[in-house]
């Protein structure tokens, strides 16, 4: 899970701290990383068995 973290604090850490700009394509990638890591979460759950 950290995989798909580092490079959204790495640029999130570029903006606050060395003033870089958010582009477009940083957006997207945010969000395809977000999807990815919900569509990972979904997954394991529905995978896993119900406990009562």
């Amino acid at each position: 899970m950290v995989d798909y973290v580092a490079p959204v604090v790495a640029s999130l850490g570029g903006v606050i701290l060395l003033s870089e700009e958010i582009t477009p394509g940083m957006l997207t990638s945010i969000g395809i990383i977000a999807l990815g890591i919900i569509m990972i979460n979904y997954q394991e759950r529905a995978a896993s068995p119900e406990t009562a």
